[in-house]
């Protein structure tokens, strides 16, 4: 049996989109934590690009079920970190809580494909795809109230749909609500939804080029490959050195 090649384009992608987000919550720190006001205009610049990074992100976990050969224990093994994410946040830094941020999100995303992909399947990629993608873009403003392309068709959606305590997960978050990383299963199913349409083309080796199965900057593909524990650390790391940084500071 012919052994599967690993894509390693993907795994490069992957860990560069990890990396942007490592920069952007380190610059998120130093704004909202130390109060560091010369980086204020580089971070609010960054955050216009932050949905893009997030979406490419999304995208690629949805190509990467297609790879998966247990999308259930990898959805439940998702699902049960999230919650302990949600609990170590809510313990250790309660301002910062985490209550349905993007591992939330794909965890119930795998399984959601991995649940219903007899019928995800009977759709042609190419259309589901497209469809996919539409649909993300008409529900991305449902958290803000409506439904819709901004300033094409917009439509307000029933603000009472905002008073349930326990529909944050779908995008509609109640009053009061925050989470320190938000990204609600509506619009962000959509696009996983997407990347697992663009999955069957991959899987099958359509469009990949020979050379997206080489390493060629061995740090991102580093980072791609252990993406999940990069994204687990990387916070902690980053209190403990600004942490570190205010202790030294009040010394002079």
């Amino acid at each position: 049996m012919q052994k599967k090649r690993r894509i390693k384009l993907l795994d490069e992608i992957r860990g560069f989109c990890i990396l942007l987000m490592v920069i952007y919550h380190a610059l998120y720190d130093a704004v909202y934590i130390l109060e560091i006001e010369s980086v204020k205009d580089i971070f609010f610049k960054l955050t216009f690009f932050q949905p893009f990074v997030a979406a490419i992100f999304v995208i690629l976990s949805g190509i990467s079920s297609r790879l998966s050969s247990n999308n259930i224990k990898r959805g439940i093994k998702l699902l049960i970190i999230s919650i302990l994410l949600t609990l170590a946040t809510r313990i250790i830094i309660p301002d910062q809580t985490i209550y349905f941020g993007i591992i939330h999100m794909l965890s119930i995303s795998i399984l959601v494909f991995a649940l219903a992909r007899p019928l995800i399947d009977k759709i042609p990629p190419a259309a589901g795809a497209a469809v996919s993608i539409l649909l993300f873009f008409l529900t991305y403003g449902l958290q803000y109230g409506y439904i819709g392309i901004e300033n094409i068709l917009k439509i307000s959606i029933s603000k009472k749909l905002f008073d349930y305590l326990y529909l944050y997960p779908f995008g509609l978050p109640h009053q009061g609500f925050s989470s320190a990383d938000y990204f609600p299963l509506i619009p962000w199913l959509f696009i996983f939804l997407a990347g697992a349409y663009l999955g069957v083309y991959v899987k099958k080796g359509k469009g990949v080029p020979k050379w997206a199965y080489k390493e060629r900057v061995s740090f991102f593909s580093f980072l791609g490959r252990h993406s999940l524990i990069v994204y687990l650390l990387h916070q902690p790391a980053l209190y403990g050195l600004f942490w570190a940084w205010q202790k030294l500071s009040s010394l002079f």
